[in-house]
């Protein structure tokens, strides 16, 4: 029968996924036939170590990084991974130094006054926790922004990066229009400034509307999404300093983005 979240969890069931996760070196430390916190989290660990990580270079167009559910059921993949000759062992990611942050980033937080400050304090503790667990050379790249430093990402990314690709896909009388009606406070041309970007691959939110406006995320840079990804599903599951992560997302700007409650 079904053993972890929601499941029927009969306790001769959930002593055998218990040993076996103990048997592989996940953190199970009691086998007793009632699940808990302890084993669900065990069941997670070994479901993130066969999860498969869409990144970037997979897709113009990534998606949401699932988060494991916990529970095992009878002939499905968890079960037949866990129950067979060579099972994956515990790899948790060893913990290091906190990683950089980037000079931009850094130097919003030294000017940062009032509330934007604490907000700033509050990104900085999250890394803090989490960063030690990710893969070197990764670095904080983006934290809080206000709506007028995303409305001004939003058209770098279309006077420049996406200018080629939105004219092919348009018309160059199309972009000129919109060009000349940057920052004029119209919210017509703003969103279809917003909707030709979005159009080319580019995930971006809408000014306003941002998690990083919140003070809610994080974008990661450097090399190897696979492994921040995982890395960053580990940090979910096992919350380093109490920082819950609450969304994983590999974007095709060459950062994995983050979100956490506060």
């Amino acid at each position: 029968d079904s053993v972890g979240t929601g499941g029927k969890n009969n306790p001769e069931d959930v002593k055998k996924v218990k040993q076996r996760l103990k048997d592989l070196g996940y953190p199970v430390n009691t086998i007793e036939g009632t699940i808990d916190d302890e084993a669900v989290k065990a069941i997670k660990l070994f479901q993130i170590a066969y999860q498969e990580i869409e990144t970037a270079e997979d897709t113009s167009n990534p998606k949401m990084i699932p988060f494991p559910d916990g529970l095992i059921s009878k002939g499905k993949k968890t079960e037949s991974n866990l129950f067979s000759d060579s099972p994956k062992k515990y790899e948790g990611p060893a913990k290091g130094s906190e990683k950089p942050i980037s000079s931009d980033c850094q130097e919003k937080i030294n000017s940062a006054k009032g509330a934007d400050k604490t907000t700033w304090q509050n990104i900085s503790t999250v890394w803090a926790n989490i960063s030690p667990y990710l893969p070197a050379g990764s670095s904080m790249t983006s934290g809080y922004r206000s709506a007028d430093e995303q409305k001004t990402l939003l058209y770098g990314f279309y006077n420049t990066k996406y200018k080629d690709k939105i004219i092919k896909k348009y018309s160059k009388k199309d972009w000129q229009k919109y060009f000349d009606l940057e920052g004029k406070n119209n919210a017509d041309a703003d969103a279809k400034i917003l909707e030709m970007v979005r159009a080319c691959g580019q995930k971006i939110a809408a000014p306003g509307s941002s998690p990083h406006q919140k003070g809610t995320a994080i974008d990661v840079g450097g090399i190897g999404d696979e492994k921040q990804c995982r890395a960053l599903l580990w940090c979910s599951i096992m919350q380093p300093g109490g920082s819950k992560i609450s969304k994983i997302l590999p974007e095709v700007n060459g950062c994995v983005h983050f979100e956490f409650k506060p």
